[in-house]
């Protein structure tokens, strides 16, 4: 496919997580809430624990290293544990 048909990115990609919609969630969420996509590494992990008033969890996926990516597993572990 010639070069200046082919994205960069997916035209869906946003960069995640969504500031808006982990503060929202983590103020009006009745329920326990989970938070899946777009994490990869632990700033976005901090970022959603602070925005989400610690009421947001997330799920990571892709970023991990056990499934290729780049964010340790034992440490999303260890700072799991940490949190209690």
């Amino acid at each position: 496919m010639p070069t200046r048909f082919r994205s960069r990115s997916p035209p869906f990609a946003t960069p995640l997580p969504q500031d808006d919609l982990v503060t929202l969630l983590g103020t009006h969420s009745p329920i326990p809430v989970t938070y899946a996509g777009g994490v990869r590494d632990m700033a976005d992990v901090e970022r959603v624990r602070a925005l989400g008033c610690g009421r947001v969890d997330v799920s990571i996926g892709s970023a991990l290293d056990i499934f290729g990516g780049s964010l340790p597993y034992s440490e999303v572990v260890a700072w799991s544990r940490a949190q209690g």
